[in-house]
């Protein structure tokens, strides 16, 4: 899969399972303008977009890789915060126990 900003470029084996239609009708769709193609050496390519296909636009996906890495280092930041406070209260606890066994 090639992805270009906004489009996705499949190989017609791809694009048919993609949009649930065999080979041949992806490429009666190129043959009548319903589907973008282009020719890579000696590979097609099919351009399929979200609309087709129910993809996301590159554009879409960055913007939601971002959006996940932000959510990623605030959760990194709560189990660092988290981790912190389980050392505290593990040290109260111990200090607890032992006060417990010496009978104070």
């Amino acid at each position: 899969m090639d992805t270009e900003k906004g489009y996705t470029w499949v190989t017609p084996t791809e694009a048919s399972k993609l949009l649930g239609i065999s080979r041949k009708t992806v490429y009666k769709h190129i043959s009548q303008g319903k589907l973008k193609s282009k020719t890579e050496g000696k590979k097609t390519l099919v351009c399929v977009t979200g609309k087709d296909t129910g993809l996301q636009s590159y554009d879409s996906i960055i913007s939601e890789i971002e959006a996940l890495r932000l959510q990623v280092t605030g959760l990194q930041s709560q189990v660092t915060h988290l981790t912190e406070s389980l050392g505290i209260a593990m040290t109260i606890l111990s200090v607890n126990v032992k006060a417990i066994q010496r009978g104070i």
